[in-house]
């Protein structure tokens, strides 16, 4: 699905008056364009948690419309673009949430996710942009981690990353403080792991 807020795609002049119409509404309605794009975000990342892609990334779309510098939406626009492998799109987008003050640990894992998934993934990239991609990584993940020392979801997402970068040894290392903090890992990342590298007896 387009975004809105690509910049290049053009909206036809009859849905672009539809696009007024509707923020003249809404704006009106739920407190003004940006508690109405926040509000949207939200709902967006509701119908993201169900795997609802479309009608997350239409909400994405509306929150962007209100308000194009809620970096909430662009954080709502990668996690769509992650979970459809398309990892280069989603890390632009959270790299313009970034820019726009997103700064909540669960968006710094996600960014330093995207950036690594996107270095490993583009064979187009050459090797001084991927180490620089790999190096925002760690400070994101450092960055999350000071910020919410204590939530498993941040150190489940280093793992991730650990491992596609090649760190197995260091992917369960943060599997191990992400159990320590009431996390439960498994599923087919755990297998994928257990099959590069056996869970350490330490």
């Amino acid at each position: 699905m387009p975004m809105y807020g690509a910049p290049e795609i053009q909206r036809p002049p009859e849905l672009q008056a539809a696009d007024e119409a509707f923020v003249e509404r809404v704006a009106k309605d739920f407190g003004g364009r940006e508690q109405a794009s926040k509000l949207w975000v939200d709902q967006g990342f509701k119908f993201y948690k169900q795997n609802n892609f479309d009608l997350a990334m239409k909400r994405f779309n509306q929150a962007w419309l209100l308000n194009p510098n809620e970096p909430g939406v662009y954080w709502g626009f990668a996690s769509v673009f992650n979970d459809q492998e398309q990892f280069c799109k989603g890390r632009k987008m959270i790299e313009k949430a970034l820019e726009l003050g997103l700064t909540n640990s669960d968006a710094l894992a996600d960014a330093g996710r995207l950036y690594t998934l996107c270095a490993v993934s583009d064979p187009s990239i050459d090797a001084e942009t991927k180490a620089s991609y790999i190096k925002k990584t760690y400070n994101l993940y450092v960055d999350a981690s000071l910020k919410a020392p204590n939530l498993a979801y941040v150190y489940e997402s280093w793992a991730v990353s650990s491992y596609w970068m090649g760190d197995y040894p260091g992917a369960w290392k943060m599997l191990k403080k992400a159990k320590s903090l009431g996390s439960e890992p498994g599923g087919k990342f755990l297998e994928m792991l257990k099959r590069k590298m056996p869970e350490p007896q330490d």
